[in-house]
């Protein structure tokens, strides 16, 4: 066996435990669209440190909160809390991410304050991960579930 042959098992293998990836399977620009709407935060988790996660005034940070995908502003409350953008061209970070399958989204405040995230659209459900490189819900930042709701 070769190591392509290896590969290709491995890439199988991955398929067959975690189903096909719609965020890795479709573009930016598809992925865009699918995020417009309500959004209901329905899961949370979080480091110690304050430092990794991301900050109250995006309206993501208690359970139960709702926030709205509008083109690409993110609203709280009917407020712009911020832009986002996840067409980006950042090779070396995207191979840091720490969820599997999940694809790079900068969140940009008002003030102009960025904070790199993954992201994850699977089954009418939406992952965020803060920092881009978190890997786990136990301590490496901040771990948001969030589920359509209708308006």
């Amino acid at each position: 066996m070769n190591y392509t042959s290896v590969g290709m098992s491995l890439v199988a293998l991955a398929i067959v435990l975690f189903g096909s990836n719609p965020s890795t399977t479709s573009t930016p620009a598809e992925d865009l669209q699918a995020l417009q709407g309500n959004w209901k935060v329905i899961g949370l988790s979080w480091s110690s440190e304050e430092s990794m996660r991301l900050p109250k005034s995006l309206g993501l940070n208690e359970r139960e909160a709702e926030i709205q995908v509008d083109g690409n502003r993110l609203l709280s409350e009917s407020h712009l809390t911020a832009t986002l953008a996840n067409d980006l061209a950042l090779p070396a970070q995207q191979n840091e991410i720490g969820f599997a399958g999940s694809r790079l989204v900068m969140l940009t405040l008002p003030d102009g304050k960025g904070f790199l995230c993954s992201y994850l659209i699977k089954d009418g459900k939406l992952q965020i991960a803060y920092p881009h490189t978190c890997h786990c819900r136990r301590g490496s930042g901040q771990v948001l579930d969030l589920e359509r709701t209708v308006k």
